[in-house]
């Protein structure tokens, strides 16, 4: 049964505000392929966010636990490639 506001609600609401992180994350950030991982559960799990641009970022493939880390830690790459570090390859960086 859904309650209007209650439990599922809530749950609306919350994966509503992911979404629109996620949304927000790929305009900002389109060097990198952005998702949430699934936990065994099918639950949403890690936000992860593969490089596809090496003018970017530096680490190939960047996994953290909310939006907001997930964007300071994309904000550090694009300092870490616009200070000239580039990615990992093949073991050494070029």
């Amino acid at each position: 049964m859904t309650i209007p506001g209650g439990e599922n609600g809530a749950c609306v609401g919350q994966r509503e505000r992911e979404e629109n992180a996620l949304a927000e994350l790929r305009i900002d950030f389109p060097g990198y392929r952005i998702t949430r991982g699934r936990r065994h559960d099918d639950a949403s799990g890690s936000w992860v966010a593969a490089l596809r641009d090496p003018v970017v970022g530096v680490d190939p493939t960047v996994i953290t636990s909310t939006a907001d880390d997930l964007r300071a830690a994309l904000e550090d790459q694009r300092r870490r490639a616009k200070n000239g570090e580039r990615p990992l390859i093949e073991g050494r960086r070029p």
